[in-house]
């Protein structure tokens, strides 16, 4: 909690991560103190009957015991619903602010290498009103590599940056900087100096001018071309931002057929700006899936534990079972008792994997405030589907034990020693 509310800072999301891992283990390590009473709150639930309250009797005998299965559980269950939160977080939050920043531009121009020849030639393309270039470097403050960004200033700006202090992009001049909220409340203010180091140029002096809140697309630090032009013997473009003279969707598509006609062959991509915020979203996706699909391992592993713990529970109750056979209870009932306690252990390791799952995603999110993530968004369907899978497998992972359980033999079973 003292993380996810303290100020921005660059090691932020790494400590995110370590508080989230320390939260992992201390919910674990005190799961067990915590299973009488849950399993005495869920009796109302799954204790109905006879059957029900076996299967939660079964599930407190051994409190350690059923809280090493649910932590198994919790993790696995905890990390996908902080995957889930972060991921849409950040959907939320930077696909917002992309619209923001470069919703009134028509087409993004993308290439390794954009010259100036490049951007004449875009420049000229029937239907192109202004084009803003983009590159991107590095520079040293304090002893820190930190990336810096250069935008052209000619011309009004393609760049919403929601400047909070000082001037905006338009306003900027050589040897002048913008820097990233965050930044500002590490205690750099406007009108101050701060001393660089650039590879070509050497030590530097910038003027702090302006604050901005969207760095969607770009570093914490911006300057001017003519800066960087000063400063970087070649300079060479990563990215254009062009505005249309017509801004109707066909319009917008026929101008980028039309620059990618003009740039044929010099190694650009061209996308129109709702193209380049789906491709974004697309990245995130893609992202999700790749941690979903590790943290599926993880789940896979859990149930395992459930199937070895409900299959030792079984063999420690054979003459406990073989009594109930005795004196009456059918093969289906037990089958429900052992079926009962998994979905009851099951339900036990889902609430610590939500209790701990949900915070994760918020502290990690606070930790990324300083690329633009500024939005807790929690998918509620995705995580009740998550949880809903994770509680059905449970059950699923305890019918082999079930009907073994089902299946001893009346006599040997009580004679079981």
């Amino acid at each position: 909690v003292v993380l996810a509310l303290a100020p921005g800072g660059d090691q932020r999301f790494v400590l995110g991560v370590g508080a989230s891992l320390v939260g992992l283990i201390g919910v674990a390590l005190v799961a067990p103190t915590l299973v009488i009473s849950f399993f005495g709150l869920l009796r109302p639930l799954l204790g109905r009957g006879a059957v029900g309250e076996l299967a939660i009797d079964g599930a407190r005998r051994s409190p350690r015991r059923t809280a090493s299965t649910a932590a198994a559980l919790m993790i696995g269950l905890g990390l996908v619903t902080g995957a889930l939160v972060l991921v849409n977080s950040m959907k939320v939050s930077i696909g917002g602010k992309f619209d923001r920043q470069v919703g009134t531009a028509a087409a993004a121009v993308n290439g390794w290498s954009l010259t100036d020849s490049t951007v004449k030639t875009i420049a000229s393309v029937p239907g192109v009103q202004q084009v803003q270039t983009v590159a991107f470097g590095r520079m040293l403050h304090k002893g820190v590599t930190k990336d810096v960004t250069a935008l052209s200033t000619s011309g009004p700006s393609l760049f919403n940056l929601e400047v909070t202090k000082g001037v905006g992009l338009e306003k900027l001049k050589q040897d002048e900087v913008l820097i990233y909220k965050d930044v500002f409340d590490d205690g750099i203010q406007v009108g101050s100096t701060i001393d660089v180091v650039f590879r070509q140029t050497g030590k530097q002096q910038l003027k702090v001018v302006g604050v901005f809140s969207n760095n969607t697309t770009t570093s914490n630090y911006i300057v001017s071309t003519d800066t960087a032009r000063a400063n970087v013997r070649e300079l060479t473009y990563s990215r254009m931002l062009v505005s249309g003279e017509k801004t109707g969707e066909s319009e917008t598509t026929a101008l980028v057929k039309r620059i990618e006609s003009a740039t044929s062959g010099r190694g650009v991509e061209v996308q129109t700006i709702a193209a380049a915020a789906k491709a974004n979203n697309a990245q995130m996706d893609g992202f999700l899936g790749f941690i979903m699909g590790l943290l599926g391992v993880s789940m896979v592993i859990a149930l395992l534990g459930v199937v070895n713990t409900m299959a030792l529970a079984v063999l420690e109750r054979t003459r406990e079972y073989g009594m109930l056979r005795a004196v009456g209870m059918t093969r289906r009932q037990i089958r429900q008792v052992i079926r009962r306690e998994a979905a009851a252990v099951s339900v036990f390791g889902a609430a610590l994997g939500l209790f701990v799952g949900l915070p994760i995603g918020a502290v990690l999110v606070r930790g990324l405030s300083s690329i633009g993530v500024d939005r807790v968004t929690v998918p509620v369907s995705q995580v009740a589907m998550v949880t809903l899978v994770a509680l059905l497998a449970g059950v699923v992972a305890a019918i082999v034990p079930a009907r073994r359980a089902a299946k001893l033999d009346v006599l040997a079973a009580i004679s079981h020693t």
